[in-house]
């Protein structure tokens, strides 16, 4: 695939383009730009119904993890029109977002072509904003702390929440 300049999966009735599918995005895993796809594409089964109707923003990373990243707010121009949005309008910022909604594996495979690599999701839906139904614990390796560690703290909030 790396030879490859495109290339498109019909994916939930839609066709979804990957462009420069062999593009490095995990340099130090050799993982491709095509393998953030796919597994988003073999996830979605299990990962969509807990993003329709949920706003969400998008961590991009236009050339690789390594470099510069940016958090995706609005649906980018261009977009097609069965990605939908959320118009809302931000208490401190002037003016209406589109802020994205993702219903589908086609949702997700655009935005990776897009670079978008991380998901994080808005904890209330689009038709009840002000009344969030999830607690989101956002639990992130760091320089001094491993991916281990973070995996013991996940546990320890597991088993105070069941508690």
């Amino acid at each position: 695939m790396p030879d490859e300049e495109v290339v498109t999966w019909r994916v939930d009735g839609r066709d979804v383009t990957v462009s420069n599918p062999g593009r490095v995005i995990w340099p130090a895993a050799g993982l491709t730009k095509a393998d953030l796809a796919g597994y988003y594409r073999e996830v979605a089964p299990v990962m969509a119904p807990y993003l329709v109707d949920r706003p969400l923003t998008l961590r991009v990373f236009p050339d690789d993890v390594a470099g510069t990243g940016f958090y995706l707010r609005d649906r980018p121009a261009g977009a097609p029109d069965w990605l939908r949005c959320l118009h809302y309008r931000p208490e401190t910022r002037a003016g209406e977002r589109c802020v994205p909604l993702v219903d589908d594996a086609a949702g997700l495979l655009w935005y990776a072509d897009r670079g978008g690599v991380e998901v994080h999701l808005w904890p209330s839906t689009a038709r009840a904003l002000d009344r969030p139904d999830w607690a989101i614990f956002d639990l992130d390796p760091g320089p001094d702390v491993g991916f281990e560690r973070v995996l013991e703290v996940a546990l320890l909030v597991h088993d105070e929440l069941a508690h």
